[in-house]
């Protein structure tokens, strides 16, 4: 039990998912964000609904685009990397960095991820999506197929931080989209020394 208040909807909807988990043989988790797998499984049928198609790529600067617009336009930041230095690190790490897109039926991209593959962990440095990959739930279509196909094999899926001002600030807004891909959020401590004054300090982030 996650410990929510409860209503006469409550039965309903408890009958409903007992009666998926018997025809489906599948279980429907609830996230920390209240994303159920019923609403995973619509989104994922919008998508396919909608013609939408992933593919892996290594032209970075259509996606660096579409990143770029949306952190400015929702945050008022660029991208910590430019596209030539994405370009660069690929070049130079051909098997670790690793772009996939989403393109609706124009072949145009709506949604992408740049993933960094360390081995038994994957880490989404970057994700955007447009607003026609909103509405199609282009995002949620790609990150279903990385972990449970294109990764399905590796041991974590890290979703990076949900935290500003090092690690005093947790943005919700940000926190609440990654535990709707599944995700959970952990703290962890940071550890420093001090080599000249040979001091020794935890930072919690």
């Amino acid at each position: 039990a996650s410990g929510d208040r409860t209503d006469e909807k409550t039965d309903i909807y408890s009958v409903g998912v007992m009666f998926y988990e018997m025809l489906t043989a599948k279980r429907v988790l609830i996230n920390g964000g209240g994303i159920t797998g019923l609403e995973i499984a619509w989104e994922l049928k919008k998508a396919q609904k909608e013609g939408l198609v992933i593919s892996e790529s290594s032209d970075f600067l259509p996606f660096w685009d579409l990143l770029n617009n949306v952190l400015v336009s929702n945050h008022g930041v660029a991208p910590v990397h430019t596209s030539s230095e994405l370009n660069a690190l690929k070049s130079r790490f051909p098997q670790n960095i690793r772009l996939f897109v989403v393109k609706n039926n124009n072949n145009q991209m709506v949604a992408g991820s740049l993933v960094f593959d360390m081995g038994k962990t994957v880490h989404t440095q970057y994700m955007a999506s447009s607003e026609e990959g909103k509405r199609k739930g282009a995002l949620d279509f790609l990150i279903h197929h990385l972990v449970t196909s294109v990764f399905a094999d590796r041991e974590y899926f890290d979703f990076g931080i949900s935290t500003e001002n090092g690690g005093r600030y947790l943005n919700e807004g940000l926190i609440f989209q990654k535990e709707g891909f599944g995700g959970r959020a952990v703290c962890y401590d940071c550890y420093s020394v001090d080599l000249l004054g040979c001091g020794f300090k935890i930072q919690k982030t």
